[in-house]
């Protein structure tokens, strides 16, 4: 009996182990300047990690903005990139941001930019998981003037 339960346990505690992994790879992703867009927007390259070598496009503009808000955008080459937005992170506000992320509201600030068209070395095979690269717009003059409405983040003429 002492042997079931703990064949038992071993096999619901890899199980759990591996799930927690998967759910961390869907939030995995890098994001960098891709190039110059609209004056008031940010180009980028977001890379997102799974198992099929696809993501959604919902997935990408999520990552898109918690990256612009919470992460930055890395430099890429000839574009510099940006500080994140919210230099104190998302649990100072995370009622705030759930209700962003949740109620959709961060859709109103992202695009992407080619629609379900994989660009050449936009997917890369890493281990066991595809690095899958998504062109996404971010109004980010309109977001940022959100935040600052919101008293999220200090406006560009705080202290004049």
């Amino acid at each position: 009996m002492k042997k079931l339960l703990l064949l038992l346990f071993i096999f619901v505690g890899t199980n759990t182990v591996g799930s927690a992994k998967e759910k961390v790879d869907n939030n995995r992703y890098e994001i960098e300047m891709a190039e110059v867009g609209e004056p008031g927007t940010l180009v980028v390259k977001v890379w997102c990690y799974n198992k099929k070598p696809q993501i959604s496009e919902d997935l990408a503009k999520i990552n898109a903005i918690k990256g612009v808000l919470f992460k930055g955008v890395s430099d890429s080459g000839r574009m510099k990139g940006r500080k994140a937005l919210v230099e104190d992170g998302y649990e100072n506000h995370k009622d705030y941001f759930d209700d962003f992320f949740n109620d959709g509201k961060y859709l109103n600030y992202t695009r992407v930019a080619l629609n379900n068209y994989v660009e050449q070395n936009s997917l890369i095979k890493v281990g066991k998981l595809y690095k899958i690269g998504k062109i996404v717009v971010i109004s980010y003059n309109d977001l940022r003037k959100q935040l600052e409405t919101d008293k999220i983040i200090k406006g560009l003429d705080y202290g004049f």
